[in-house]
């Protein structure tokens, strides 16, 4: 689900961190100790449960809420967004939450996309004579996603064997630990200070491997399938 106001993130986790709120993380509630009773959540118009943050947030997903005071951090970049693993958003548990970027997040609630598709989109909106509806239509996707993939901004760059650019101290990050880092950040919620240092990997290299795992996350599976690879980067 997609986070509306950036502040509220910092809202919500100084109440986790000042005691007005505790999380459950195994019903994916929150308790308010002061009021000895359940914070309130309400359904919006897509089915997903949202809590009151004033003065920041009348509708903030509870999800987000539930991983924000799981793990007492804030996720790393502004954009990436709260995703229900086995795909039942009103399932708040901890474990059933990750964070995804929006192209990984899309990629697992539609049905999925190669990099060839997204090239067969483009090279028939280039012809002309379609238009986004009926691409969307053709790709079972929606014209928001199919005017991303024209634009380039999702499987702008196809990826081959060459090696992983490196970080600040030469290290190149093989499969196992690229999905360590995003196990760590993603699922876990450590610092991210404390998986760059673990990983000797910069800032920028952090967001790759966000982006490339994302990509790679499917519904009800916490772990890629064995040799997986991921055929397109998206630019979130």
């Amino acid at each position: 689900m997609v986070r509306k106001n950036p502040r509220a993130d910092y809202e919500v986790l100084a109440r986790f961190r000042t005691g007005v709120w505790a999380v459950q993380p195994e019903s994916g509630q929150i308790y308010v100790p002061g009021e000895r009773r359940m914070l309130k959540a309400r359904e919006n118009n897509h089915g997903y449960l949202t809590i009151s943050v004033p003065p920041q947030s009348s509708c903030y997903p509870l999800s987000r809420a539930v991983w924000i005071g799981a793990t007492l951090t804030v996720p790393v970049f502004d954009d990436l967004e709260v995703d229900h693993i086995n795909g039942n958003i009103k399932d708040n548990r901890f474990k059933n939450l990750r964070l995804l970027t929006h192209a990984g997040n899309e990629r697992c609630n539609r049905k999925q996309i190669t990099f060839e598709q997204a090239e067969e989109i483009r090279r028939e909106y280039e012809k002309g004579g379609v238009t986004l509806k009926e691409l969307a239509e053709r790709f079972g996707r929606g014209a928001s996603s199919v005017r991303r993939i024209i634009r380039g901004e999702a499987f702008a760059v196809k990826r081959d064997k060459q090696q992983p650019k490196e970080s600040r101290c030469g290290h190149l990050p093989d499969d196992k630990q690229r999905y360590g880092v995003f196990k760590e950040l993603c699922l876990e919620g450590k610092q991210a200070e404390t998986v760059m240092n673990k990983y000797r990997i910069t800032r920028e290299t952090l967001r790759s491997i966000i982006e490339e795992q994302s990509l790679r996350a499917e519904r009800g599976k916490e772990e890629p399938a064995a040799g997986q690879g991921t055929e397109a980067e998206a630019v979130v």
